[in-house]
């Protein structure tokens, strides 16, 4: 079973196995990314950090969309440190230890890993296939990786995240995936 996740712009996901894509209810399944799952308090190096649930433009409030995907990266950096930057930005700040940057990517690991990591243990999923422009970034998936290691039931020596194959074209192949199998 694979899990594909999206970190683009938002959050989202679905579930393929046996090769086949699974839907749920109204079309729906592996939808990681929204309903009141982020967590308000992370801590980093010995230091907690209370964030307020953010509003979701699925109409919630404190959803991992609001702080997982690129946006969501960027509205966590203005949160924490009260600058304007964009997703390219931190995370290339990141890369270059710089220290703001740091500590945005550091909280965003422990925000997109536990929920990912629950996903993995719900559907048993051997893998994660990310895609969107978030999952372009090796190191990012890297950590990421390491991250969501920590937190599933079953260890495991191989890579559970991995960027997938068709990162940025992800959704536009799924949905013509889906429109095959439904035919």
């Amino acid at each position: 079973m694979v899990f594909g996740a999206i970190l683009g712009s938002g959050v989202g996901g679905g579930l393929v196995a046996d090769g086949r894509i699974i839907t749920g209810q109204n079309g729906l399944t592996g939808e990681w990314g929204h309903g009141p799952i982020t967590l308000t308090e992370v801590d980093i190096e010995g230091e907690t950090i209370r964030l307020p649930r953010q509003p979701c433009p699925c109409g919630q409030k404190g959803c991992l969309d609001s702080y997982g995907g690129a946006r969501g990266l960027e509205n966590l950096h203005r949160t924490l440190h009260d600058v304007n930057a964009s997703s390219l930005d931190i995370i290339a700040g990141w890369q270059q230890q710089e220290v703001q940057a740091n500590r945005t990517i550091q909280v965003w690991l422990q925000l997109v890993s536990q929920p990912l990591a629950y996903t993995i243990n719900i559907t048993g999923a051997s893998l994660v296939a990310v895609g969107g422009g978030l999952a372009s970034v090796a190191a990012l998936m890297g950590a990421l990786n390491e991250e969501v290691q920590r937190y599933v039931l079953r260890s495991t020596r191989h890579r559970l995240v991995v960027p997938g194959t068709f990162a940025h074209n992800g959704g536009m192949i799924g949905a013509a995936l889906l429109a095959r199998q439904v035919a």
